[in-house]
């Protein structure tokens, strides 16, 4: 019985290095969790999800998402499936990970929400979609602001010869107006800086609380 778990194991080792090395699109959720492996206890899982958070805490993150991963591949009914999900949203979503990608950030979310309606995490994980959702829109507006900033400029560029001419030409209120324009848009564009900063303070709150819950739950069991 003990060779045909370590099988077990080898397979699932195998199919978690294909998911990093050929493409996280490779397997989605529902593949990796349709071949599970059974953890009754849950220990195993829990391992694995203290391990996540000891290498999410030292900043490697592509560590911490494959100790995540694998308990996706874990059956039973004290499996915290829901926590691994809401943990590889984190991962994917952290302002520090260079490899960020909210697209699958919000796919784990999505799948705890819908999958797991009932866990304390399903709330927090729709705020966080909100949250990045949010984030998504602002980042596409401070593109566009950034575009007419740089139209501007670029339709503002010119030797100083053209500058006093075009005040000669009594043009000067135009050019008052594109100075004007330029400088309300920067403003625009640092106070959504900010507030993209802000919500990724927020993402990282969550995190923490996150943790908070899980340690208070295993007290509980304990």
């Amino acid at each position: 019985m003990g060779g045909k778990r370590s099988g077990k194991r080898k397979h699932i080792h195998l199919c978690i290095a294909v998911l990093i090395l050929l493409s996280p699109l490779a397997c989605t959720f529902d593949q990796m969790m349709s071949t599970r492996m059974v953890d009754a206890s849950g220990q195993e899982a829990q391992a694995h999800l203290a391990l996540g958070r000891k290498y999410f805490a030292e900043g490697n993150f592509a560590s911490a998402l494959e100790e995540n991963e694998k308990v996706l591949f874990l059956a039973g009914r004290n499996t915290p499936i829901d926590e691994a999900l809401f943990s590889i949203a984190l991962i994917h979503a952290h302002f520090d990970n260079l490899a960020r990608d909210y697209r699958k950030s919000l796919i784990a979310l999505r799948k705890l929400i819908e999958d797991y309606p009932g866990s304390p995490l399903a709330q927090q994980a729709k705020v966080i979609v909100g949250l990045i959702q949010n984030n998504n829109s602002l980042n596409r507006r401070v593109e566009r602001l950034n575009s007419i900033i740089t139209e501007l400029q670029k339709a503002d560029i010119g030797s100083e010869t053209k500058r006093v001419e075009q005040v000669k030409r009594t043009d000067q209120t135009k050019t008052a107006e594109q100075v004007k324009t330029i400088t309300a848009l920067t403003q625009e564009n640092e106070k959504l800086s900010l507030t993209i900063e802000r919500l990724n303070t927020i993402i990282d709150e969550l995190k923490r609380v996150d943790i908070d819950v899980d340690q208070k739950k295993r007290e509980k069991v304990k």
